[in-house]
């Protein structure tokens, strides 16, 4: 079967060839011209390599009566093979969709993500025949709306108007949906008429005779994203064999939206949900111990919001020492050294934990986490707990953060932005932050102020730079307040880590460790210890205790 594809490069022509390429698998009744407005933007995002391909019976590919979920996979690995296509992302949707996730099924090793847009792993339902049928009808019909003499654009025109008044779909929703894109719609010119490019005959047989239905058999491991529309007859929400299939999957429904055409793709993308454009190349330090057993799996400390790797410097070879194993640092994304993005959710920064530990061959660690480092620890144990060997949560529940929490949160940061005006002209690094630990102690109150042993007043782990002839706090504030207002900040958990696990939290805390009975749902083995006296910021406040606790833990 020689499929009618394309391939898009960068604009600038130069895709990075140590990247695999994208591939798009379009649904049924429809041709790659769907993808023709993303191909190219994502080309360009991704440096990535992006082939649109149309499935036999579709577009410009031959016809066929051989018309199966397994003739399909088998023309996705042949076209793979004929480009000498190892590996690749693959993102398909409805009939598509299912192609790809039985071609990830069958080769795991040829499939570096998928991306699933509107389809579930279960045979097909009566209701999602009928209507799907009903669509073949529909579109048959829509061409005897067309005038004679028509030209290809009138033609289309005429079929987005009997399509509109035959779903009753207002303007709004219209534009919405992408078969109202007059350039996407997939008709030609046969002789004095217009055909649609499809064979609607064997489309429709293989629904009669139910050809999609097929028992799925194996496991991808790699990251999956399930995008589904809210409203779809699809029932992707509730289909828990996904999970089962694919264990890393991330399920996000779209409000509002069914089987709509590439609308749902779209959303996901520019949002950035999932694809990212560029590995996160992140600052970090390796803490060797002077005696040490390299058998051991090392230790990774994460630091929380609006701090860096240097709020661990004085704990780091300390616990090297005392535990033999090697100590990992490193600046979280928007953080430290590390790059800026946009992009800042769990998901983003747990995949960046996963990376780090890949670029380092680190196969199993000791996660040790503070605030937002504990969320992202805790994440990272649930998606792979064969990859954790302890996990040391410092002040941070399972919870959705709390008004109080955000509001306590926020106003650190409006208070941070406003320490930098207290800083005298041509200050040295060390008289800005002394300026700046004097503006905050005139801001908090003095409860607060004696809490501290150290805290934000140690001077070598205060997060600024000098820009220029002014400072600059080491943390893209404007993204950390967007995270932190918006749900970006809210993540459901899910999944079981059965190994050992201590959360340490302060007892003056905003955040509810004490109280908060999913730990141990999550973490069964979960030991809650708190800290008297001391708020969110243990490891600072009482370094001692913190010290003691972590490193008893883990020898023990």
């Amino acid at each position: 079967m020689k499929l009618a594809y394309e391939v898009i490069l960068p604009p600038d022509g130069s895709a990075d060839n140590s990247l695999s390429p994208i591939i798009f698998l379009h649904g049924r009744m429809n041709s790659r011209k769907t993808w023709n407005k993303f191909a190219p933007e994502i080309a360009k995002r991704t440096k990535r390599e992006v082939y649109i391909y149309d499935a036999r019976n579709h577009g410009d590919s031959p016809w066929s009566d051989e018309m199966d979920l397994d003739v399909l996979v088998h023309d996705l690995e042949e076209l793979m093979n004929d480009f000498d296509i190892e590996k690749a992302i693959l993102i398909g949707h409805s009939m598509g969709g299912k192609t790809a996730l039985t071609f990830a099924l069958k080769k795991p090793e040829a499939v570096e993500q998928l991306i699933v847009e509107d389809m579930d792993t279960k045979d097909y339902t009566k209701t999602a025949k009928d209507k799907q049928i009903g669509k073949l009808y529909l579109l048959k019909e829509s061409l005897t709306a067309i005038p004679p003499n028509a030209d290809e654009s009138m033609a289309r025109k005429a079929i987005m108007k009997f399509l509109q008044e035959k779903l009753n779909l207002g303007q709004e929703r219209v534009k919405k949906n992408s078969i109202y894109n007059l350039d996407e719609i997939p008709i030609k010119k046969k002789g004095n008429s217009y055909v649609w490019q499809a064979n609607m005959d064997v489309l429709e047989e293989t629904f009669l005779k139910n050809k999609f239905d097929k028992k799925l058999s194996g496991v991808y491991n790699g990251k999956s994203l399930f995008l589904y529309g809210k409203n779809s007859f699809f029932d992707v929400e509730n289909d828990e064999d996904i999970n089962k299939f694919f264990p890393q999957a991330i399920k996000i429904g779209i409000e509002d939206c069914g089987l709509d055409y590439y609308f749902l793709f779209a959303y996901a993308y520019l949002k950035q949900s999932f694809l990212k454009e560029t590995k996160m190349k992140l600052a970090y330090e390796v803490i060797l111990p002077r005696e040490g057993n390299q058998s051991l799996p090392p230790i990774i400390f994460l630091h929380g919001r609006l701090d860096s790797r240097k709020t661990w410097k004085k704990f780091a070879p300390e616990i090297a020492r005392k535990t033999g194993r090697e100590v990992y640092m490193y600046d979280a994304r928007n953080h430290g050294e590390s790059p800026w993005s946009d992009e800042m959710t769990f998901d983003a920064i747990t995949d960046d934990l996963e990376e780090f530990m890949s670029d380092h061959d680190i196969e199993k660690a000791i996660l040790i986490g503070h605030s937002l480092g504990g969320r992202t620890a805790m994440t990272f144990a649930l998606r792979k707990p064969e990859a954790v060997e302890k996990l040391i949560v410092e002040d941070m529940d399972t919870k959705n953060y709390s008004s109080i929490s955000r509001r306590t949160i926020q106003q650190i940061i409006v208070l941070l932005r406003h320490s930098l005006s207290s800083i005298p002209p041509k200050a040295d690094e060390m008289t800005a932050k002394k300026a700046i630990v004097e503006f905050v102690k005139l801001k908090l109150a003095p409860a607060q102020i004696q809490l501290k042993e150290r805290g934000i007043y140690d001077l070598d782990t205060i997060p600024i730079k000098k820009e220029g002839d002014s400072y600059v706090w080491q943390a893209n504030l404007d993204v950390l307040e967007d995270m932190l207002m918006t749900d970006k900040v809210n993540q459901q958990l899910s999944g079981v880590y059965s190994g050992e696990a201590l959360f340490l939290y302060g007892k003056e805390s905003f955040f509810d460790v004490e109280n908060d009975e999913d730990i141990n749902k999550y973490f069964p083995l979960a030991t809650k210890v708190g800290i008297e006296g001391a708020g969110h910021l243990i490891h600072q406040d009482f370094p001692n205790e913190f010290l003691q606790h972590i490193t008893n833990f883990i020898l023990k």
